[in-house]
């Protein structure tokens, strides 16, 4: 489910950067989950608005804005993430329906 892995390079209210990331292709991530994993605000989870190739802009103001100590996922569309700790603004995304089955299983 994870698609990228960093750690941050710093942020604000609504974005979190990582210079190590200059590989990402604009709006690459748009509509995708970031889960705050470890270090300065970890644990929120934010649905991903836009990027460039550094930088991640969210929906919605950070808790507690990330640094250079924040550890962070994106995780791929379809997946569902249930609120973590006492982060108000966690958020849930529906999942993709499941992949077509085998005539020979059913309905």
């Amino acid at each position: 489910l994870i698609e990228d892995e960093q750690t941050a390079t710093g942020g604000t209210s609504n974005t979190i950067e990582s210079s190590a990331a200059s590989g990402w292709g604009v709006n690459r991530y748009q509509d995708k989950v970031i889960i705050t994993t470890g270090g300065t605000g970890s644990g929120q989870i934010r649905r991903i608005t836009s990027n460039d190739s550094t930088s991640l802009t969210v929906s919605g103001d950070w808790s507690i804005n990330p640094d250079n100590t924040t550890n962070f996922v994106i995780c791929k569309a379809g997946a569902r993430h249930f609120g973590m700790g006492a982060d108000a603004n966690s958020i849930i995304i529906q999942e993709e329906p499941p992949p077509p089955r085998h005539p020979d299983q059913g309905v």
